[in-house]
């Protein structure tokens, strides 16, 4: 399993977001990447802490766009 670090989340929770806006940033093995938001909306949970390990395919944060039901975005 690829492991990575969730360096910091760029939004909270409840805080509206626009398409293509950084929620967070990601350090890979030497390289780090940035998750954007998929549409306009907010993130209605986070389930991976700021400097928190995790393991590819875990679940990072649940968003809820704009006049949608919500999905969880994957790493």
């Amino acid at each position: 399993d690829v492991e990575a670090l969730l360096d910091s989340w760029a939004v909270g929770v409840g805080v509206a977001v626009v398409k293509g806006q950084t929620l967070a940033t990601v350090v890979l093995v030497k390289a780090s990447i940035d998750i954007e938001a998929p549409s306009n909306g907010h993130l209605s949970a986070i389930y991976v802490k700021a400097e928190e390990s995790f393991v590819a395919g875990k679940v990072l944060a649940a968003f809820q766009a704009d006049g949608r039901r919500g999905f969880q975005s994957r790493w």
